[in-house]
């Protein structure tokens, strides 16, 4: 497979074949596109109707897609973050708990923990269970 590259068209014109034709030849085509990594358009009654893609290839796009889109909210953030727009982590808290009809914490400024006896110690669970709870 050929590393993508910025200046690749998007959609190279010998790429584009009838769905019938496609169906004659699947392994000749199947062969091209694990050669050069790229896609296939497929047509019906001349019109683009399917796009064939090697599995490889279409896990790597959706991979990319998917850190394109955590870096914009990341981005999203630091601008809110720059011009004002947040809140402290209690006030969070307490807005979350409300919209979810949550009770308020019972951990916080000026009150008491519950006793040890009544709490769950991370450290007498087992492994498995652990990971579930921290």
């Amino acid at each position: 497979m050929l590393p993508s590259s910025p200046f690749r068209s998007l959609v190279d014109m010998r790429d584009i074949h009838t769905l019938s034709e496609f169906q004659q030849n699947a392994e000749k085509y199947a062969k091209e596109m694990d050669e050069t990594g790229g896609p296939l358009i497929l047509t019906v009654k001349g019109k683009p109707a399917l796009v064939v893609q090697d599995a490889e290839t279409y896990q790597d796009l959706l991979d990319k897609l998917d850190e394109a889109e955590d870096l914009a909210a990341v981005m999203e953030g630091m601008k809110d973050f720059e011009e004002g727009r947040y809140m402290s982590w209690e006030q969070c808290d307490t807005e979350l708990r409300k919209e979810f009809g949550l009770p308020p914490r019972s951990v916080g400024k000026g009150k008491k923990r519950a006793p040890k006896s009544a709490r769950v110690d991370a450290i007498q669970l087992s492994p498995q269970r652990r990971r579930r709870v921290v």
